[in-house]
């Protein structure tokens, strides 16, 4: 019995054999073109999405967004991942200042791709915060900086900038906040001895931005000698006479005085005090009287000055 079916089975299979070949031939493939339309799910992962925001909003801290999203589409559109990226609007009626803004994904903020549809988003990507601010624009001062410093007989007085204000812009809280924008270092050292003008590029501050007509500033700087007063206690008084009237006088011969001198930083701070010559002149005075005579005097150093004497006069008597 099994021999008599294997013969029928053998014998069908010899008989209209072309035929049957070309309809599987045919079979096989409309069950390859037809697999090909099937729709299948899939996730797709890190998948870029773009944020438009309006004008006058601002990401204090923007970075990229990527989420998980299931998709259908057929096996071989399935293969198209890289065209596929989402697009979503801020919509500032939504914002609240000082509060995060919670970005919602949906599904429809996908862009298109043939024979690819987006189903959901995944829950953990489906919602983003953002840390946005307005945006704001007003005038900051202008500061100059300055690297280096001058020989210790200079000093420097002043920094004109012009312009002295520009304008900035950016988050509103960190405008608001911002004090001043200041200037690329300005050189100095011990050669610079006199007032110069100097062209000095500004620094921009941390996430804001300065007008852009406004990427330098002319900068005046004021050098000045560094003048300072010293005081030197128990100078010893000198009196001078006058050629040709030999005159002398009563009072002590070792009276001193108190000297205040003026003059550059380092030569008054390194300046010995026997350089220092209070002086009464005799020949100011007159012969057989007391009279009440000026101290005065001199610093055997150059630049450096006699300020005050304490006293200031002294009384003495003249005898010929």
């Amino acid at each position: 019995m099994k021999n008599t079916l294997l013969l029928r089975f053998q014998q069908s299979l010899r008989k209209d054999w072309l035929r049957k070949l070309i309809a599987l031939f045919f079979a096989i493939l409309i069950y390859f073109a037809g697999s090909q339309h099937i729709s299948e799910e899939d996730t797709w992962e890190d998948v870029p999405v773009e944020v438009s925001l309006p004008p006058g909003l601002i990401d204090t801290n923007p970075k990229p967004i990527r989420v998980n999203v299931r998709v259908r589409g057929s096996k071989r559109n399935l293969k198209n991942r890289s065209k596929l990226s989402g697009h979503v609007q801020v919509r500032e009626r939504d914002f609240v200042s000082g509060e995060p803004y919670r970005l919602t994904i949906k599904p429809e903020d996908f862009t298109p791709v043939k024979g690819i549809r987006v189903t959901g988003v995944e829950a953990g990507d489906a919602t983003r915060l953002l840390a946005l601010q307005r945006q704001m624009t007003r005038q900051v001062p202008v500061r100059a900086v300055f690297t280096g410093e001058l020989s210790a007989d200079f000093i420097r007085t002043d920094a004109a900038c012009t312009p002295q204000s520009v304008d900035v812009t950016g988050p509103e809280n960190l405008v608001q906040d911002l004090k001043d924008v200041v200037t690329e270092p300005i050189p100095l050292d011990s050669s610079v001895t006199e007032p110069f003008s100097y062209v000095a590029k500004l620094r921009n501050p941390n996430g804001l931005v300065i007008g852009a007509k406004n990427d330098s500033v002319q900068v005046r700087v004021s050098v000045e000698r560094n003048i300072t007063e010293k005081e030197f206690l128990n100078i010893p008084l000198q009196v001078q006479y006058t050629a040709g009237r030999p005159l002398r006088s009563y009072f002590s011969a070792d009276v001193k005085v108190d000297v205040i001198v003026r003059g550059p930083l380092k030569a008054v701070s390194a300046l010995d005090p026997r350089t220092i010559h209070p002086i009464i002149n005799l020949a100011n005075g007159v012969a057989g009287k007391r009279s009440k005579l000026k101290i005065e005097g001199y610093v055997a150093v150059e630049g450096v000055e006699i300020k005050t004497v304490k006293p200031s006069h002294i009384e003495v008597e003249i005898i010929k």
